[in-house]
C-alpha cells in the first residue's frame, strides 16, 4: 500500500507542472538534456574545479560517442528524488543520477542495462555499536532515516510488511551524505546507503 501511494504522489507530482514547450529531439538540434544530481558518484565539481563523476564521465564519452557536432547539457536537481519527476515532466531527455532499478521506478520510466550493481547496507556508528546490527527486528525501536523517493524507503517499506513494529523516517531533502554524517554524530541511529 505505501508503494502504491509514493507512486501516486510522484505521478501527481509529475502531471502538476508541464512543460513550457517540450525539449526539442536530440537528433533535431544536437543537444542532449540529461538530469543528474550532485553526488560522489554522480557530478560534483572536483579538487580542479572541473566537472568529475562517474556518471558524468559515462555521459561525456556518449556523447562523443554520438558525434562531434552532439552536445550535452546537464540539468542538476536538488537530490535524487527530483531525478524522475524531471524525467516525467519533459526537462531531460535521459537521466545519468545513480538510480537504482526499483519495480516502482520500472512503472513510471524504462531504465537501460545496468554498468554496476550495489547492494543495500545499514550504516551504524562502530563508536557506539560494536557489533551492528544482524537482522531487522535489531533496528526496530532505533533512529533510523532515509531519503524520502529513495530506493532504500521503497525497501524499508517492504520489510515493513513482515515487520510492522519497524519505523523509519522518511526526510524529503536530505542526501545519503548528510544521514550518514548524522550516523557519525550520534543523532540518528542507523541510515541505508549502497555499498559503492
Amino acid at each position: 500500500m505505501r508503494n502504491l501511494i509514493i507512486l501516486f504522489v510522484i505521478a501527481a507530482l509529475a502531471a502538476c507542472h508541464k512543460p513550457a514547450k517540450p525539449l526539442p529531439e536530440p537528433r533535431k538540434n544536437k543537444e542532449l538534456v540529461v538530469v543528474t544530481h550532485n553526488g560522489p558518484n554522480t557530478y560534483y565539481v572536483n579538487g580542479e574545479n572541473e566537472f568529475a563523476g562517474l556518471d558524468y564521465d559515462l555521459v561525456k564519452l556518449f556523447i562523443k560517442e554520438l558525434g562531434p557536432d552532439y552536445s550535452v547539457k546537464f540539468l542538476v536537481v536538488g537530490n535524487i528524488t527530483q531525478v524522475i519527476p524531471a524525467l516525467l515532466k519533459g526537462k531531460a531527455h535521459l537521466a545519468a543520477a545513480d538510480l537504482s532499478v526499483t519495480h516502482l521506478r520500472q512503472h513510471l520510466v524504462q531504465f537501460s542495462a545496468p554498468y554496476q550493481t550495489s547492494q543495500q547496507q545499514v550504516v551504524y556508528n562502530t563508536e557506539q555499536e560494536k557489533n551492528g546490527p544482524k537482522t531487522v527486528r535489531d533496528l526496530i525501536g532505533k533512529r533510523l532515516a532515509v531519503a524520502a523517493g529513495t530506493s532504500y524507503a521503497e525497501r524499508l517499506g517492504e520489510l515493513a510488511k513482515s515487520e510492522p513494529a519497524l519505523e523509519w523516517q522518511e526526510l524529503p531533502r536530505a542526501s545519503s551524505d548528510e544521514l550518514m554524517e548524522q550516523v557519525a554524530e550520534g543523532t540518528l541511529d542507523y541510515t541505508i546507503a549502497d555499498n559503492n
